[in-house]
């Protein structure tokens, strides 16, 4: 991938039972347990968002980038990052995101590294990073992949809740679920 920083909308790319292209975002309904998951637009409550891509280097892994929220005064600063149980959102120190860091964020004290895997080839034409599929990779190697996750309400005491489903993204270290592939969307030199 591009050896320096950008920023981008992702989309993602081929899913087994998933539409083709679904832009990816973040939740934002004004629940706090809810805001900030990454999710696709298939997401009642979806919310598109820019990512700054951050070089950090390659190694013999990958190459490395920190992605963190590149618009929104309320993400301002936040920063791609996997709760305890393997759920990913925009979490970091922006207003209202405190909690949200200090309650499900891992590693804590260091930036989270996301490696980016390409899937396809690249003549390494800035304008035509839009043509490469990849992968995101955790710092453990986990491939990012998406899961659907059942909500349920209940609105009033003694009436039946309504259950909703919706696509959220996932470090998976299994083999159940394949892993989600992207491609980049307006991306821009930072």
């Amino acid at each position: 991938m591009y050896p320096g920083n950008f920023t981008a909308q992702m989309e993602m790319v081929l899913g087994p039972s998933y539409r083709q292209y679904p832009d990816v975002g973040i939740v934002d309904s004004l629940n706090p347990r809810l805001d900030g998951w990454l999710c696709t637009d298939t997401h009642e409550h979806y919310r598109p968002m820019r990512f700054l891509f951050t070089y950090l280097g390659e190694d013999e892994s990958g190459i490395n980038y920190r992605i963190t929220a590149a618009v929104g005064w309320e993400y301002a600063g936040a920063m791609l990052r996997e709760s305890m149980n393997g759920w990913i959102g925009m979490q970091g120190f922006a207003i209202g995101r405190l909690v949200d860091y200090v309650a499900t964020a891992r590693p804590f004290g260091s930036d989270p590294i996301w490696r980016i895997k390409k899937l396809t080839d690249w003549d390494g034409d800035f304008n035509t990073l839009n043509t490469v599929e990849f992968q995101l990779l955790n710092s453990d190697g986990h491939a990012m992949s998406v899961r659907a996750y059942t909500h349920s309400a209940k609105f009033r005491k003694g009436t039946p809740g309504r259950s909703h489903s919706f696509i959220y993204f996932y470090a998976e270290d299994e083999d159940r679920y394949e892993p989600a592939r992207f491609r980049l969307v307006h991306s821009k030199r930072a």
